[in-house]
């Protein structure tokens, strides 16, 4: 059977393939553009690759972040970038900074004096500060913004939670007996429930979670380093260390293994990694053996697929901290530079 296209038709046919081609065009682009992904540099320059920053509006337009040179908060904003003072503490030196989930409030680990560790809270809403007891073992923030600190006497544990709109006044004091928990990794105040690490070594910890309401505890199996808890507690990811290597693990809340990620490298970082709001993904910055310059991965939690994130950087040599994710963009800071790439 002889088909007769008229000109007519023949035009429709090729319309028809020129917008299929755009289609494919189309979406070719779009998955490259999902793995390979140019920085907006920032004009912000950090006072140094290791100060410490947290967003404080949604949007990803309000940041704050630590000077620690000068020991002294400030916020920026990405549009007029002009640093605005919020609080300088009295100390010798800040170590480190735990932010409160709106970065309104900041618990410092410091050295009051040189022999002489600390915490020390600052609220930037109404500019105080409240230094916590001399003896305070650790220190952090509650699933609500509450701070939760510890003490030792003896033998016994004190897991102190302070009212939030008043540090001076005790909420809850909970006692933990011949049990040990040195670095809190999360507390849920509806539940009681508290993820810590107890150290066996300077570098080996065991992982518990504890009912503070009655002593309960569960260990996890395996030896730890270090934990990150998801934004919503739901999931922790740490560092365990296995028979011949060292490896990334997802659990969820009840200590359960839902993946492992491992990477060829000897330096894993907990402040490489950072979770996503979405509590089902994270990234993870690498260095792997034998390399000058960080990989980034995309992390499924709850199966442990990495897929390698491609950035054009430039050439210029990275060492990513300060990893966050604001609106699926990741930031991060390097060599006092703040970048930022969309996921």
């Amino acid at each position: 059977m002889n088909i007769n296209l008229t000109g007519v038709d023949k035009k429709k046919i090729y319309l028809i393939i020129a917008v299929l081609i755009l289609l494919i065009i189309a979406f070719l682009i779009t998955v490259i553009k999902k793995n390979v992904a140019k920085p907006i540099q920032t004009k912000l320059n950090l006072p140094s690759q290791y100060a410490m920053l947290n967003f404080t509006t949604s949007d990803g337009k309000n940041f704050s972040y630590l000077d620690n040179d000068h020991l002294t908060f400030y916020k920026i904003n990405f549009d007029n970038q002009s640093p605005v003072k919020l609080m300088t503490n009295s100390v010798y030196y800040i170590n480190d900074v735990i932010w409160s989930n709106n970065a309104n409030q900041a618990l410092i680990k410091a050295q009051i004096k040189p022999d002489e560790p600390g915490f020390i809270i600052n609220n930037f809403t109404n500019s105080t500060t409240k230094q916590l007891d001399s003896n305070t073992i650790d220190a952090s923030w509650s699933n609500n913004d509450n701070v939760i600190y510890s003490t030792v006497d003896e033998n016994d544990y004190h897991f102190i939670v302070l009212k939030k709109d008043n540090y001076d006044l005790v909420e809850k004091d909970y006692s933990l007996k011949n049990e040990r928990c040195d670095k809190i990794v999360q507390f849920n105040q509806e539940s009681s429930s508290l993820t810590c690490l107890a150290f066996q070594s300077d570098i080996i910890a065991y992982l518990r979670i504890i009912n503070l309401k009655d002593n309960s505890v569960k260990q996890i199996d395996g030896e730890f380093a270090t934990a990150k808890t998801s934004p919503d507690g739901s999931k922790i990811i740490a560092l365990q260390e296995g028979q011949d290597n060292i490896y990334w693990v997802v659990l969820n809340s009840q200590g359960e293994t839902q993946s492992k990620i491992s990477f060829d490298t000897d330096e894993y970082n907990i402040n490489k990694v950072t979770w996503n709001k979405d509590n089902k993904t994270l990234v993870i910055a690498i260095r792997k053996n034998n390399e000058e310059n960080d990989r980034f991965y995309l992390i499924n939690a709850e199966n442990g697929n990495k897929n390698e994130l491609k950035f054009d950087i430039g050439g210029k040599s990275i060492d990513a901290v300060n990893l966050l994710i604001i609106n699926n963009i990741l930031y991060f800071t390097s060599d006092t530079l703040l970048y930022q790439f969309g996921l």
